[in-house]
């Protein structure tokens, strides 16, 4: 309209009448809920009604015809947040281990950063250990960024697990010098370990480094992240290779916490996320298993000055971050790296490239805390059926247990139309790296394939996984029926036994309607 008075009593008139017809829409909700006595707030122009109820009360409006989507509406606003750790989904986890505050409470859990390079001492946005490993390159701001990405405090560019003491175990810039270094970690009370510093060979051979990582993995029982590395068309960089590692690639969030935006990390040419697969005897590993942010990550460096770097280097670290917020709330997970692996696997939800189940350069997904938080919650022991939620197992098995050619089967309940996802994962057999490795010495003595049955005992469609060089193995589907889903993971009778393995099995369970949702939406689904 030429005249802007006229113009803003059309507006108003247009807005009064639009207030007047979603008034008459939301009526009917309005009016069952104040038949129950629930407070509840309608808004202005948007059909939409926000309140506080209780689980039961939810399922009953999701039955509502009238009620088209529910959100959960936990988010706090914050000034000039970094987004790197809400992509991750992260928020909802420190609400519920009460780590919202600045600087306290602390947990009392460990997180080793190795590299050549040490931790800022003076930093004053992290919790440090009273001792540390000197490394040959002093302290310096790559180091301190990657801890700041893993237990930052600060109120601004907060790290995953904020409150988190850091121990920084500097190398001498060696493959072996990393080795040593991640033993002492492991001495001095590392719950995770973190290696952001990384040794490159265009080839698909696993190097000494990791092999002896791996074999230390095994054996001490150290949950370990690794970058994938920023050569994007070369391979997984060691110790990425390593079967009992994790591997971490790398996303750009392009700077907010939505999904639907974020792509692989990539700046051109051969400047991105690692991820052409190392080998195996069968050649059909794949690398890496999970992703996290690594553009343009602000964080604080030396000094407590913030600096933006960009890297693999700097997704790995959330990844740790989130393993010790998950061991935090279940110690059972201290002790079982497979598991770990398994649920970060199948929590990953935030599908970037390709399959959603498993591609090249994202793996399973880029990292779901929420999820991962609602997996690592619950476990339960061998043999005890998962009920209403997402669970999570953790096996000993031996030559006999189970015996190659027979299954490990665990069970959970699922409501038709639920979307699921298992994964499983175990040891490699980590044989000590040989003086001149080669590509068959470190294998998978024990290897389990993984099925899915429905409530009838019949395979569930894309139910199954079965890959010959993973010590994983992960599925996804909409359950076809309401009851009771049975896993099974079946060892290969491949005419070798092995005397003791770890089993992770985790279930993720995403109950209907696919509309209840956390704050943002999973990118590919509803």
């Amino acid at each position: 309209m030429d005249d802007p008075a006229l113009a803003r009593q059309i507006r108003a008139e247009y807005e009064r009448m639009r207030q007047e017809d979603i008034a008459a829409r939301i009526r009917p909700l309005v009016t069952y809920l104040e038949s129950r006595g629930t407070v509840f707030e309608t808004h202005y122009l948007l059909p939409s009604i926000t309140t506080t109820l209780s689980k039961e009360a939810i399922l009953a409006l999701v039955r509502r015809d009238d009620v088209q989507t529910i959100y959960l509406l936990e988010g706090k606003e914050e000034s000039a947040l970094d987004a790197a750790v809400h992509t991750n989904r992260v928020a909802s986890v420190w609400a519920a281990l009460g780590l919202e505050g600045v600087a306290e409470p602390t947990i009392p859990n460990i997180i080793a950063i190795v590299e050549n390079g040490n931790v800022d001492w003076d930093n004053s946005f992290l919790h440090h250990t009273s001792t540390r490993l000197v490394a040959a390159n002093g302290e310096i701001d790559h180091t301190t960024v990657v801890a700041s990405a893993a237990a930052s405090f600060h109120d601004t560019y907060r790290g995953m697990s904020p409150g988190a003491t850091v121990l920084s175990a500097g190398t001498d810039g060696t493959m072996s010098g990393m080795h040593f270094a991640l033993n002492w970690a492991i001495d001095n009370g590392a719950d995770a370990v973190n290696i952001s510093g990384v040794f490159y060979n265009n080839t698909l051979d696993l190097e000494w480094l990791d092999r002896a990582l791996d074999y230390t993995s095994r054996e001490r029982g150290a949950t370990i992240m690794v970058a994938a590395g920023n050569h994007r068309n070369e391979y997984i960089a060691s110790p990425g290779k390593g079967w009992n590692m994790i591997t971490v690639g790398g996303i750009n969030d392009q700077g907010t916490i939505n999904w639907n935006d974020d792509v692989m990390y990539w700046t051109g040419g051969n400047n991105g996320s690692s991820y052409l697969d190392p080998g195996g005897p069968h050649g059909d590993r794949e690398k890496p298993e999970v992703a996290a942010p690594a553009q343009d990550i602000r964080a604080i460096a030396t000094n407590d000055a913030p600096q933006t770097w960009s890297g693999t280097s700097l997704a790995a670290p959330q990844v740790a971050g989130l393993v010790t917020l998950l061991m935090h709330d279940n110690g059972k997970l201290e002790n079982w790296p497979t598991a770990v692996k398994a649920i970060l696997m199948a929590s990953a939800m935030h599908n970037v490239e390709g399959d959603s189940r498993l591609s090249d350069e994202d793996g399973a997904g880029s990292i779901d805390a929420s999820r991962a938080y609602t997996i690592a919650h619950h476990y339960r022991s061998d043999g005890t059926a998962c009920w209403g939620w997402s669970c999570w197992w953790a096996v000993d098995t031996t030559s006999t247990y189970p015996a190659p050619g027979n299954w490990l089967r665990q069970s959970f309940f699922a409501t038709q139309g639920d979307l699921i996802r298992v994964a499983i994962a175990w040891w490699s057999e980590a044989d000590p790296p040989p003086a001149y490795p080669t590509l068959g010495d470190d294998a998978l003595t024990s290897n389990f394939d993984l099925y899915v049955w429905d409530p009838n005992a019949s395979l569930v469609a894309s139910g199954y996984s079965a890959s010959w060089d993973n010590n994983y193995e992960i599925v996804e589907f909409s359950a076809p029926q309401t009851g009771l889903y049975e896993i099974g993971a079946y060892k290969s009778p491949n005419g070798t036994t092995e005397s003791d393995n770890q089993v992770g099995i985790a279930v993720l369970r995403i109950q209907l309607p696919f509309r209840v949702y956390l704050p943002l939406t999973a990118r590919n689904y509803p």
